[in-house]
């Protein structure tokens, strides 16, 4: 698994980027969230059209409520 620095003011982030990742979201995020019910998942259209409908999927194991939008 490879991460990267995000730098976006006023605080940096790491991003993940490995094969398969996206199948496994929603188990990750359940143990970095366990107590989390409800997920915001921002993005544009074409990567929504592209990965949505797999993000959602992955995402239904996680948490119970799941919304999308667009920037």
């Amino acid at each position: 698994m490879a991460q990267v620095t995000i730098h976006v003011p006023p605080r940096p982030y790491q991003a993940r980027i490995e094969n398969g990742l996206l199948a496994r979201t929603g188990a990750l995020l359940a143990e970095l969230l366990p107590q989390a019910s409800r997920l915001f998942v921002v993005t544009a259209p074409p990567i929504r059209r592209r990965w949505g409908a797999k993000l959602l999927s992955s995402l239904a194991s996680a948490v119970s409520s799941r919304k999308f939008c667009n920037a």
